[in-house]
């Protein structure tokens, strides 16, 4: 007979050998042949199996975290050494000495379509026709109250005009000159340097940038009449001042039309006038954007 190894008792052989529970602390004696655990194998190449996967795992996580590191980084990157489209400082015409008209409602009868009655035919002179001026007499244009020589005959030569002459009457609201060159290109003069007119032209000087807005502005500013004589068919005490801003383009086209009432608001008629302004109004061509505004004042 043989101890058990725990408690001490006599056990069998058999027991000890084999192993076995001993009946009398009931523990599990191992034996000294016992066979080995069939699954011990099978447990241990999945957990080499589940070792590996985890590994996996981390793995393509901190491929995926660096990736996304990586991505912000640049984009961080460019964003900072990117260059930034140049945009000028803001061109405030309220501040400058270029005049630009006021709009001026029309008449309600003109609003309602109503025409002023025909006066009616107006009556011939009975006094005695006034003599017309003899051969070599100068006459006073009525226009410019200057003397105009007339021929003699009518066999004299035509007098010629005069080098850098005018030919047509002058535009009240033009604020510089105008002089035509050969190939259809204008030199706008506004009390500054010469702005040459040619869509294929880029201006970077900031006067004659300057300049050549103002030119465009005068011309562009009374086509907003139609939306303040739209308006005052509805509402006829609409008046006040806007705020109008937006940005020239290189191309010379206009975006981000603003008009903000600072009297009164009017939606209609601000949204009237960006859309306008954003449609219709052309500037030349620059080399950087330039934001621009400009109050206009609408009064009836």
């Amino acid at each position: 007979m043989v101890e058990c190894p725990f408690c001490g008792s006599e056990v069998t052989e058999d027991l000890v050998t084999y192993g076995g529970t001993c009946p009398k602390c009931f523990a599990e004696i191992p034996g000294d042949e016992a066979p080995t655990d069939p699954g011990a194998e099978v447990r241990a190449a999945q957990e080499r199996k589940d070792r590996r996967g985890r590994t996996l795992r981390m793995a393509f996580a901190f491929s995926l975290l660096l990736a996304l590191v990586s991505c912000t980084g640049v984009t961080a990157l460019g964003v900072v050494l990117w260059p930034k489209p140049e945009v000028a400082e803001m061109l405030d015409f309220d501040n400058l000495d270029v005049p630009l008209p006021d709009l001026v409602g029309a008449p309600s009868g003109e609003l309602g379509g109503a025409t002023a009655p025909s006066s009616g035919p107006k009556p011939r002179p009975s006094g005695p026709k006034p003599p017309s001026s003899v051969g070599g007499t100068p006459s006073v244009n009525p226009v410019t109250s200057v003397p105009v020589a007339e021929p003699t005959s009518g066999t004299g030569t035509r007098p010629r005009p005069q080098p850098g002459a005018a030919t047509g009457p002058a535009d009240p609201t033009q604020g510089g000159t105008t002089s035509t060159r050969p190939g259809g290109l204008d030199d706008l003069t506004i009390g500054g340097p010469a702005v040459r007119r040619d869509s294929n032209t880029v201006l970077s000087d900031p006067d004659a940038i300057r300049m050549m807005i103002g030119e465009r502005l005068r011309e562009q500013i009374p086509g907003l009449q139609v939306c303040y004589d739209r308006r005052l068919k509805v509402d006829s005490t609409l008046k006040g001042r806007w705020l109008l801003t937006f940005n020239v383009q290189p191309s010379g086209k206009v975006s981000g039309a603003t008009a903000n009432g600072l009297d009164r608001k009017d939606a209609t008629l601000e949204q009237c006038l960006t859309h306008h302004v954003e449609t219709n109004w052309v500037f030349g061509k620059i080399n950087v954007t330039q934001p621009v505004r400009r109050t206009i004042t609408f009064r009836n």
